[in-house]
């Protein structure tokens, strides 16, 4: 939503709820407090508490436009700083934080809701009670405000609510008879019932460790649910793939194997999501081996699996099979297993439910953060890129003459730092976001979306509701097409209509 200008407006925060506010005095003023005269006594309330992430959300409950504009203000106590925020530019002056440039989420139109703004704190305990901001809305020269736009269609009405606790969850898939099977970084996988999370049903916690980016990465079951694989790096950091059969929904671990497994270089980039295909095929993300910059050029190698995206068949052979339609086999250059190059660090990708289009997350080096596409009819070989390229930035070298571009990138501006890759939304709980791409990013902790539009990238989408929880590191598709969003700091949220 653009923007309304030329209205100077002003509010104040006043603090609704008994007790101390623990993060300090709040205040929320317009850009221009002028023109007092011909103001209307509007007033906002908060919709919902400081979630994960220190994310709030505000609703205007009357008036006839909104205020946008907005600067805010507040204290830290207990030597807490800021981190990073989604859509506001801080600056701290002792424990006091002032946040200007509030983003397109700051207007608020009569009856709407907006996410005020999210934020990551670090050190001391804060946890800002719920509060009311009561204000007034001023037009210019005692002129009334103007309508809303028309074509504005509004925020999609729909936000997370929590539905279990985990410890570190970091990925998810369906299991049989539709349960989603979570993983933890340290090594536990469980099952998410309508009680929250099941004992664990797998437990590899002393086989793995989580330093830098390490631990366990991804979990996927083949599509007749008789094998259970799992990714995740061993003591000495390297990546496994490692394979249980499956009997009545039951993991057996007398028939553990080892699928592939390749060394790691460094302690980050080191990929690990795991998925099936709609062609049946198990694809793998490797990032390109960690460092800045990739030093030893391995995503754009043809002879290394790292920097890539892998297409096997663990059910061809032992201990697995290539598929003779990957496109470089045969190329004695080249690694069979290889479907895509040129990818950094591979956080998440998915297939579209209904097209069978691919999306792939790739996390950027300092500047931006990329979603990658194949669609459905691609016969693989793509180049991505990194990394002579991140995103459509030169990087080092030429751009390579078969360069894919990203088919949406974001840069680092607004506090963003690694991009988490999602869905293709095909549920029916959310009309209206049925068919765009649901996405966030791990250092701004809130779900985004953007439209499609005859498969390039459209507009961002609003949500009326929280989707801010901090950390996001995964995203699961149910059964019935409905999301799942996971949290590094243990909350396991789904997107649901309000």
């Amino acid at each position: 939503m653009e923007a309304t200008r030329g209205r100077p407006r002003r509010l104040t925060a006043v603090v609704a709820a008994s007790g101390a506010l623990v993060a300090g005095a709040i205040a929320v003023v317009a850009a221009n407090p002028a023109h007092a005269a011909a103001c209307e006594s509007i007033e906002y309330a908060v919709v919902n508490d400081w979630g994960g992430g220190h994310q709030v959300t505000v609703s205007l409950t009357t008036g006839t436009e909104g205020v946008d504009g907005w600067t805010l203000s507040f204290d830290l106590p207990d030597g807490a700083a800021v981190q990073s925020a989604w859509n506001v530019d801080w600056s701290q002056t002792g424990p006091a934080f002032t946040g200007s440039d509030v983003g397109w989420n700051a207007a608020v139109a009569a009856g709407q809701s907006r996410e005020l703004f999210g934020m990551i704190v670090s050190g001391g305990a804060v946890q800002p009670e719920s509060f009311t901001l009561n204000g007034v809305e001023c037009g210019d020269e005692g002129e009334e405000p103007s309508e809303t736009p028309t074509e504005d269609p509004g925020p999609v009405d729909a936000g997370l609510v929590q539905v279990a606790s985990g410890s570190t969850p970091t990925a998810g898939t369906v299991g049989p008879d539709g349960a989603i099977w979570i993983a933890n970084r340290t090594g536990t996988v469980q099952v998410l019932g309508d009680d929250g999370l099941s004992d664990p049903v797998l437990d590899i916690s002393d086989e793995t460790t989580t330093e830098g980016e390490r631990g366990l990465l991804g979990i996927a079951f083949d599509p007749s649910f008789e094998h259970f694989y799992i990714s995740y790096t061993d003591l000495n950091g390297d990546t496994a793939i490692e394979e249980f059969a499956v009997q009545g929904g039951q993991i057996q671990l007398d028939t553990r194997r080892t699928v592939l497994t390749q060394e790691q270089p460094f302690s980050n980039h080191n990929g690990g999501h795991i998925a099936f295909g709609p062609d049946g095929m198990l694809y793998i993300g490797l990032g390109d081996g960690g460092g800045s910059f990739d030093p030893n050029d391995n995503a754009q190698d043809l002879g290394t699996l790292l920097g890539k995206l892998l297409r096997i068949d663990p059910s061809g052979a032992e201990p697995y099979a290539i598929p003779p339609d990957n496109p470089f086999v045969g190329d004695p250059d080249a690694r069979g297993e290889i479907w895509a190059y040129g990818l950094r660090n591979p956080w998440r990708f998915s297939w579209d439910a209904a097209t069978g289009d691919l999306y792939i997350g790739d996390v950027g080096q300092n500047e931006r953060e990329e979603i990658d596409f194949a669609p459905a009819s691609s016969t693989g070989g793509e180049n991505y890129g990194w990394a002579r390229m991140e995103g459509t930035l030169p990087v080092s070298g030429q751009e390579p003459a078969d360069h894919r571009p990203p088919w949406f990138e974001f840069d680092h501006s607004e506090g963003a730092c690694s991009v988490t890759g999602g869905f293709v939304y095909r549920g029916s709980a959310i009309p209206e976001l049925q068919g765009a791409y649901v996405f966030s990013d791990f250092c701004l902790g809130i779900v985004r979306a953007r439209e499609i539009e005859g498969g390039t990238v459209g507009d961002e989408v609003e949500f009326s509701g929280r989707i801010g929880v901090g950390s996001i590191v995964s995203f699961v598709e149910g059964p019935d097409g409905e999301l799942y969003v996971l949290s590094l700091g243990g909350a396991i949220l789904r997107l649901d209509p309000l």
